[in-house]
């Protein structure tokens, strides 16, 4: 497979390759854009706090909280069955 080094990491960062495949990094990007403005519209503070990390530690650090939030969101949705909620 076919592998290049990203610019913005060190090369010995455990995420320093990504796919060179083009489409992939698109979805890639275009996730890590949509976790950010889910991040920046509702974590208020805790984006700004994100904003001070090198931009893969900001994207993972965005990714997770839009995770936390869609699952919280999920599990507080009283219209939804008790045994949807759970998963």
């Amino acid at each position: 497979m076919s592998r290049k080094l990203a610019t913005s990491v060190p090369s010995n960062h455990p995420g320093a390759f990504a796919e060179s495949v083009p489409a992939q990094g698109r979805e890639l990007e275009a996730a890590y854009r949509l976790c950010r403005a889910i991040a920046r519209h509702q974590a208020k503070n805790f984006y700004y706090a994100f904003l001070a990390l090198p931009r893969p530690k900001h994207n993972a650090i965005c990714a997770v909280y839009a995770f936390m939030r869609q699952a919280d969101d999920l599990s507080d949705d009283e219209s939804l069955p008790i045994a949807t909620r759970r998963g």
